[in-house]
């Protein structure tokens, strides 16, 4: 290692491939939460449903004095099976936009049982007051069914979709998304790179390519893990401010389950770079007492 021809440029590709090595590892937990089903499962994990139940009530019912129509007339047809299904639909939506550049308007989220119960409701407050049902009054009882379901739509966007994509920010993020799998083997390629150089330089001693890779992986791990411990420690996500609880808690459960995904690949690294110090290290003793 005293060598300066092979020392100095082995110990300037050891830093490179810190670098890609922290690279490679978070973009394979980018690449493993940047999946619908995942976050579709997220969602699961931390109970959203019963979260947008419990903010559809209380919206609906803080509209009463607005609209004049209960909140029961909405709530008593939004089922966790209907509440999971828009949440899955806008899931999708945005992963459609992702990789194809469209965005899907939700038509599969007609509701019969809760268009009915509105139409019921209009059907007898126009009786008890003998309001003729005339094209003012389907306008009404239409726009009213449009209504709820807008804002059922956005109350079960968890992640935002509908307004990344009408900000456009989903259309930037798509160029990434659908490159992703390219950018991902090009980081591989590069650190499987800086190996082979790492052997070709000290191809007279091969043994310290152990050391060189296992000094990197140690290094990669320790400065990957190191802010992992202070996030998770300090519940930095915790101090966003967002108004709408189911939206604070799949965000904030979206970045922690990231930042442990991202910590256990770091540890994985660096106890691979421990073993390889260990190994050369023993194997380096051996070759001397032999």
């Amino acid at each position: 290692m005293k060598n300066v021809k092979t020392y100095i440029p082995s110990l300037l590709l050891s830093i490179l491939l810190v670098f890609s090595m922290l690279g490679i590892s978070g973009l394979l937990v980018v690449r493993s939460f940047a999946d619908s089903d995942k976050l579709t499962g997220l969602a699961e994990e931390n109970k959203i449903v019963s979260t947008i139940q419990s903010e559809l009530e209380s919206y609906f019912s803080n509209k009463y004095n607005e609209t004049g129509v209960p909140a029961e007339v909405y709530t008593a047809a939004l089922t966790d099976e209907y509440i999971e299904k828009i949440v899955g639909l806008n899931i999708n939506a945005g992963f459609e936009r992702l990789d194809s550049g469209k965005f899907d308007n939700l038509t599969g989220r007609e509701n019969p049982e809760l268009e009915e119960s509105i139409s019921i409701f209009f059907n007898d407050y126009a009786d008890s007051i003998g309001y003729v049902k005339d094209d003012k009054y389907e306008e009404k009882l239409q726009k009213t069914i449009d209504s709820a379901y807008s804002v059922i739509t956005d109350y079960c966007d968890i992640y935002k979709f509908r307004m990344m994509n009408s900000e456009g920010i989903l259309a930037k993020a798509s160029k990434i998304y659908t490159r992703l799998d390219m950018i991902i083997l090009a980081v591989a390629g590069a650190t499987v790179l800086l190996i082979v150089l790492l052997l070709l330089i000290n191809i007279k001693s091969k043994l310290l390519v152990k050391y060189w890779v296992g000094i990197s992986a140690l290094v990669s791990g320790v400065i990957g893990i190191s802010p992992c411990i202070y996030l998770n420690a300090s519940r930095f996500f915790d101090a966003f401010v967002i108004k709408q609880p189911q939206i604070f808690k799949s965000f904030t459960g979206l970045l922690y389950g990231a930042v442990n995904s991202f910590m256990i690949n770091q540890i994985i690294l660096a106890a691979a770079g421990i073993l390889l110090i260990v190994l050369f290290a023993v194997i380096s003793k051996k070759i001397k007492t032999s």
